[in-house]
């Protein structure tokens, strides 16, 4: 079963659970504490002095145990109260503990961040509801102008997991997270990524029951490995694909997403566009097969009663003449996956079910808000355009949300920073439609396609690259970087 992530509330209701089968509150707590330690010992081996920042609940009970073992091998423990109410429960135990270790718990000052070798955030956890009050978010920025290396137990202070973004003006920024018991689904999308770093996790000795597994609201993307193909096989068995794009001067784009669709194994790929588009394609992929679009409100538009499915979009421009192109093929009830200037034009147009390929910005186009606003919550962006749009969905970026209409949803954890270049979604669109022509599911077409772009990415980066371009993962597919995408094998 694929790895799934968690909402703050299921977490919690996990963390009951896990008591209510004879793992006390306080028993969990030393695992977290004890797991933290290790974690750190690991990541920075070197460090004398830690500074524990405390708030005031368990995630603060986590770091005073933490806080207990560093000072039993002979760390430098500055142990830091942002709040001076009380422990109770599990987190007075974990008090009692580290006082008897030798802790000394002070109160609040940014003066020893600048000595410390690391910085373990202990202050909010999951706990948190609206944004921080303001010793809270004080000594949140008081960490991140410190410099040091953050290390965040469970989840970063401040984030909102629940919406991968900070719940006020700032949350810690990690350097290293350990999520406990479970993965928060927070951690691995958009904003989210950046705050908590490098995330860890840590079930702490308890597996969630398979029943809630399968209810969680969001799984990691995992693909059956690819079908093989018959000895018999011929080109027509896989598919009749039109790339629809291209226009106005944009050939780059449409070449793109042609070769792709190409190289992930459609059996007749055609380009429909102008002249400029079809003869750079032909001297880029001679294999495909090109065609001009002739004629202003009277189009014709060559293949397209022969295509099984068209990608619209790449290239396509937003003249009145690119929106005619789009309504007609719209009105061929054929089987279509919209990207680019065609997103544009959807919102605009009766829409059917389809497969859409947005970045942020064109989910915000679609959806009537700010891109900042998509970014802020990304699992209720793609859910909301998989139900608005009955489409498959996948909202493209860090952590890429593949998201359906019946409200299921997978993320992608593959994928690395140097996929942030031009034509990175042109090669996906034309992934999405290969795949599908030949398994004849868009669903499963869009999780293979997501899946293993981003994975050939990372085939490059292990290589050695510090930067892609969009053609090197074609140029990787053709080779090595496909049986790695595919295995998920890319060190």
């Amino acid at each position: 079963m694929e790895r799934a992530f968690w909402t703050a509330a299921q977490a919690a209701a996990l963390d009951r659970l896990a008591q209510e089968q004879g793992l006390s509150a306080w028993e969990l707590m030393q695992r977290a504490g004890l797991s933290a330690w290790q974690v750190l010992r690991r990541h920075w081996p070197a460090a004398r002095q830690v500074v524990v920042v405390l708030g005031k609940g368990n995630n603060a009970g986590d770091g005073l145990v933490l806080a207990a073992h560093a000072r039993r091998y002979g760390l430098r423990v500055h142990a830091m109260r942002v709040d001076a109410l009380p422990y109770a429960g599990a987190a007075a135990d974990a008090e009692r503990f580290a006082l008897s270790r030798g802790v000394v718990i002070e109160g609040w000052s940014d003066e020893p961040l600048s000595g410390a070798d690391v910085v373990v955030d202990a202050l909010l956890g999951i706990g948190l509801s609206g944004p921080p009050s303001p010793p809270y978010a004080a000594a949140i920025a008081a960490i991140n102008r410190s410099g040091r290396p953050v290390f965040s137990m469970d989840v970063p202070s401040g984030l909102d997991v629940d919406r991968a973004a900070a719940a006020g003006d700032e949350a810690v920024r990690a350097a290293v997270t350990l999520c406990f018991l479970v993965p928060k689904q927070g951690l691995f999308t958009g904003p989210g990524a950046d705050w908590a770093g490098r995330v860890i996790c840590d079930d702490l000795g308890f597996k969630p029951p398979k029943q809630w597994t399968r209810s969680a609201c969001v799984h990691e993307l995992r693909v059956s490995p690819w079908p093989v193909r018959s000895l018999s096989s011929h080109k027509g068995m896989y598919g009749r694909v039109v790339v629809v794009g291209g226009l106005s001067g944009m050939s780059g784009a449409a070449v793109l997403t042609a070769s792709a669709v190409a190289r992930s194994g459609a059996g007749w790929v055609h380009l429909l566009s102008d002249e400029a588009a079809c003869q750079a394609v032909l001297q880029h992929t001679p294999e495909i097969m090109t065609a001009t679009i002739s004629g202003q409100e009277d189009l014709v538009l060559p293949g397209l009663d022969e295509a099984d499915l068209l990608v619209v979009g790449p290239g396509l421009g937003r003249t009145e003449r690119a929106r005619l192109v789009f309504e007609r093929i719209m009105a061929s009830g054929k089987s279509v996956v919209l990207d680019a200037d065609a997103l544009y034009f959807l919102q605009q147009s009766p829409q059917r079910p389809a497969v859409l390929t947005p970045h942020p910005g064109e989910a915000a186009q679609l959806l009537g808000c700010r891109s900042q606003d998509v970014q802020q919550d990304r699992f209720k962006a793609a859910a909301s355009l998989a139900a608005r749009y009955d489409s498959v969905v996948i909202l493209k970026g860090n952590g890429t949300l593949v998201a359906l209409p019946d409200g299921t949803m997978q993320l992608c954890t593959a994928g690395n920073p140097a996929m942030a270049s031009p034509g990175m979604g042109d090669v996906l669109a034309g992934m999405v439609a290969g795949l599908w022509a030949q398994c004849h599911d868009p669903v499963q077409a869009a999780h293979m396609a997501v899946l293993e772009h981003a994975r050939l990415a990372d085939y490059l980066v292990a290589q050695g690259k510090k930067t892609l371009l969009a053609t090197d993962l074609l140029s990787a597919w053709a080779g090595p970087g496909h049986a790695a995408a595919v295995s998920g094998s890319v060190d």
